[in-house]
């Protein structure tokens, strides 16, 4: 599994907002998973699970908030080193 981050300003003011897209070896297109530091940002945990739900124990740590959207490399790697092909 690939994973991206994506940074940028707005406007006078600036602040960071992190974006976070990844795919699976198979997938031509990455997937959206939401951004750190964003009002318009999708739910994580609903976006996380449904991403990863071939992986129920992945899936039951982001559920019950073991991991978290700043995880998300933790997340990937449990992902790559416990589920993925």
């Amino acid at each position: 599994m690939d994973m991206g981050i994506n940074g940028g300003f707005v406007g006078m003011n600036s602040y960071t907002i992190t974006s976070y897209y990844v795919s699976k070896h198979d997938e031509p297109l990455l997937t959206y998973l939401g951004a750190k530091g964003s009002l318009f940002s999708k739910n994580f945990k609903k976006a996380a699970s449904e991403y990863f739900s071939d992986c129920p124990k992945l899936v039951w740590m982001i559920k019950n908030k073991e991991l978290k959207k700043r995880d998300i490399v933790e997340i990937v790697d449990y992902y790559n080193k416990n589920c993925g092909e």
